[in-house]
């Protein structure tokens, strides 16, 4: 049973196909799938048309255009500005009734995306493609105009909620670095020694080996789940190992986490491990670099890691192919450990423990905000929430 107010109609009876010739003069856009509509100038890849302008689409401030292979990953954007775009895409032009800020919103939703993907034709993910015809053949429940342009305003501020807070989660990773920066190279007057001289570096578990009939499923990291400064739990997978080895490959709290590579962003990059599950176990592309605290401190080792001087380090002697480095045990173990004197490794360590905090507030404010933006997102599409200030406002606070 429908809300009150809303009806059921296919997207062709909401939006029209727009084909008008684009003409002299207006400025070229290109769909993304991150940031919408944007001008083709902004983007890091120049993309010099061979085209006329009388061969482009035109696009008109409300329409919706879309890339028709990658609409189901999210490819299209709302115009606020007259411009030209491929002829390759489809121009949605908005009718009567329609307030395109909502569907523009309704759009990012899995469910939508689902659907635009279970409508495109191809042999292959990579060869789909979403035609108008199919996409006006798509079913959908709608509320009313008014209700529609509601909607609309209560997620345009949490758009911006969401921008602010990604700013200054932005912003707070800047200042980490530059503080871990400035005090990485207050300590690199001093005499170096290789890492393995101050550490034991150990390699993780091979995936893939049959475990045995005494075998117990532990928790094991990944690359995914070491990040620059941090660690993202939220998908920890189970792997089988044998009794006796768990002890061998459990992680202590204290252990720097290092990945051996993949992308060259991820090379050596890592994290404390400050013991968050227990017992945990890591996969061979981690390492486990475990100081001997008389001589190091971990937090240095890993602030020295994810600094220039560490990834120059790292960069020079890693094995390369296309986009993808990768490091071993035996580079990580020469790695060269300035041997300030413990006092300062501390303060380096307390220091950039603060800044890293700071940004892990920052990320958690804007996580958070992300989830509500979207529990409210999907209430308001569905109609289960109602659309007045104090009915959002509730939601939102409990």
């Amino acid at each position: 049973m429908l809300p009150d107010g809303w009806r059921q109609c296919r997207m062709g009876d909401l939006f029209g196909s727009r084909r008008e010739r684009g003409r002299p003069g207006l400025p070229l856009l290109s769909v993304t799938m991150n940031d919408g509509l944007v001008d083709r100038e902004d983007l890091d890849r120049k993309q010099d048309s061979a085209l006329a302008p009388e061969e482009h689409l035109l696009v008109k401030p409300g329409d919706i255009a879309y890339n028709m292979m990658r609409m189901w990953q999210g490819a299209f954007g709302l115009a606020h500005k007259e411009g030209l775009v491929s002829p390759a895409y489809v121009v949605l032009q908005p009718k009567q009734h329609t307030f395109p800020g909502y569907f523009a919103r309704l759009f990012r939703t899995r469910a939508m995306l689902h659907r635009f993907w279970s409508y495109s034709h191809g042999l292959t993910d990579d060869r789909l493609r979403l035609y108008f015809d199919d996409f006006a053949a798509i079913r959908v429940h709608v509320p009313s105009w008014a209700d529609q342009c509601r909607a609309a305003e209560i997620l345009g501020c949490w758009d911006d909620a969401v921008a602010v807070a990604t700013r200054l989660s932005e912003v707070k990773a800047m200042e980490l670095a530059l503080v871990r920066e400035t005090l990485v190279a207050s300590a690199l007057s001093y005499a170096k020694a290789p890492l393995s001289d101050l550490a034991e570096v150990r390699t993780g578990l091979a995936k893939g080996k049959a475990a045995g009939g005494d075998a117990v499923a532990v928790p094991y990291l990944r690359v995914a789940n070491v990040q620059d400064g941090r660690l993202d739990l939220k998908d920890v997978k189970y792997i089988e190992v044998p009794t006796h080895q768990v002890s061998r490959y459990a992680l202590q709290a204290g252990d720097v986490l290092m990945t051996e590579g993949g992308d060259a962003d991820k090379l050596g990059r890592g994290t404390v491990w400050k013991g968050e599950i227990d017992p945990c176990l890591h996969q061979n592309h981690v390492f486990a670099v475990r100081a001997r605290r008389e001589l190091v401190m971990p937090g240095y080792i890993a602030a020295l890691a994810a600094s220039e001087y560490g990834r120059s380090y790292f960069l020079a002697c890693a094995k390369r192919s296309t986009n993808l480095a990768s490091i071993n045990s035996t580079q990580l173990k020469a790695f060269p450990v300035p041997l300030a004197p413990l006092p300062l490794q501390s303060m380096l360590e307390s220091t950039i423990d603060t800044a890293l905090n700071a940004v892990r507030a920052a990320d958690h404010v804007a996580t958070r905000l992300s989830i509500e933006r979207e529990s409210i997102a999907n209430r308001l599409f569905t109609g289960r929430l109602g659309y007045g200030r104090t009915s959002v406002a509730s939601e939102a606070s409990a």
